[in-house]
């Protein structure tokens, strides 16, 4: 783990530069260098003012999350600028969770959509916030509350399922069951297949773009 010599920076990354696999980020950049054209595919398919606007906040979220991914993972940064860029990556990933919603919540006839997303939303600024403020909370505890976050829409689950195509629910539930095997795999570090080339984490990763593709096959749907 290395912590900035800093205390206003400290903040723990997940390994060590030098043990960090060949691979790192690699995957984080290609995924963003898809997810753009992908993004902009969506909002020009889109056949409203809101559609639009939900498939371009779902879109940059998604860009977002994945660029600052790649430049976190796959540059070799020193400490201090690691301490950094990992709060940065991790604001991210709340505003990915918070954007998510908007596509369903706006786009959809789902009971209490509106307040769903206004809740989530300011929870997912909280945890912007906390990210970039703050020292970063033990591994186990940030994937816990991006799990928490995620997993909002579960109480409207029956609205949801009565207002989308079946294939568009499965795919929804398909991506949120992704995102959470990923953080247990996030949390466990297993498997690790190739510690030296492709590890846990990159795994984690891949799981993260399973879930994302799911996401972004339902919101098509939804917005198309």
């Amino acid at each position: 783990m290395i912590v900035s010599m800093d205390p206003a920076l400290s903040l723990q990354a997940d390994e060590p530069i030098k043990r960090r696999p060949t691979l790192r980020g690699i995957p984080d950049v290609v995924a963003f260098l898809f997810a753009v054209p992908a993004g902009i595919w969506l909002f020009l398919a889109t056949d409203s003012a809101l559609a639009g606007f939900s498939a371009a906040a779902f879109s940059v979220g998604l860009a977002l999350m994945l660029g600052t991914s790649g430049l976190y993972h796959a540059v070799n940064w020193n400490p201090r600028q690691l301490a950094v860029m990992s709060r940065f990556d991790h604001a991210a990933i709340f505003v990915l969770i918070g954007l998510s919603y908007t596509p369903f919540c706006l786009c959809t006839d789902m009971r209490f959509g509106p307040q769903l997303l206004g809740g989530v939303g300011a929870a997912s600024l909280i945890g912007v916030l906390h990210s970039l403020l703050t020292s970063g909370a033990h591994r186990a505890i940030r994937a816990t509350l991006f799990v928490v976050l995620g997993v909002a829409m579960v109480p409207n689950t029956p609205s949801l399922y009565a207002v989308l195509p079946g294939s568009a629910f499965a795919l929804s539930v398909g991506g949120g069951a992704a995102y959470i095997l990923g953080a247990c795999i996030y949390v466990k570090r297993w498997p690790n297949p190739s510690p030296k080339h492709f590890g846990y984490h990159e795994v984690f990763h891949l799981f993260v773009f399973a879930g994302a593709i799911c996401h972004y096959a339902a919101i098509w749907q939804i917005v198309t």
